[in-house]
């Protein structure tokens, strides 16, 4: 929402931001896939406007998009697609950084890289954006094979 041109360090292939909740720089790798997207975005979709701002909004006046701008969005094609939602619900635009979160974590990324992406200072931060991964937590599992079961109450 805020990414201004200056973040973008296209030779290095990485963006530079500071983080909100922790006001501490934070440099991410420029993926190809990303920087195509914002190239094509700012050469084909983005208004016409002298702004430092590069995600700004499509009617005037063409300002940066805040976060109501992008829950709008995401509540439109929610709607579209049939997809209920009231206020309170842990849906909506903050849901990605859950997906985020998740995604890295059934990727094996270092629990401190995540915290720091997520803009936590502390990892209990982080913690309800992770979900568990049932199929990695059932090759941690032990086998209780061979293990008799002497109780009447642990045997229903």
């Amino acid at each position: 929402m805020k990414l201004q041109f200056i973040n973008i360090d296209w030779k290095n292939d990485e963006i530079h931001i500071i983080q909100r909740k922790t006001n501490r720089p934070l440099i991410l790798p420029l993926e190809p896939n990303v920087g195509n997207a914002i190239y094509d975005y700012v050469l084909h979709g983005r208004p016409v406007a002298d702004s430092p701002y590069i995600f700004l909004r499509t009617r005037p006046p063409h300002k940066k998009l805040c976060n109501s701008s992008l829950n709008s969005i995401i509540c439109k094609y929610m709607d579209a697609i049939g997809v209920s939602h009231k206020p309170g619900e842990k849906k909506g635009f903050h849901s990605f950084r859950r997906s985020l979160g998740t995604w890295m974590l059934e990727n094996e990324v270092p629990l401190d890289t995540i915290k720091e992406v997520l803009g936590h200072s502390h990892m209990n931060s982080s913690r309800p954006y992770l979900s568990t991964n049932l199929e990695k937590l059932k090759n941690c599992s032990l086998s209780l094979d061979g293990i008799e079961v002497t109780r009447e109450e642990l045997m229903r």
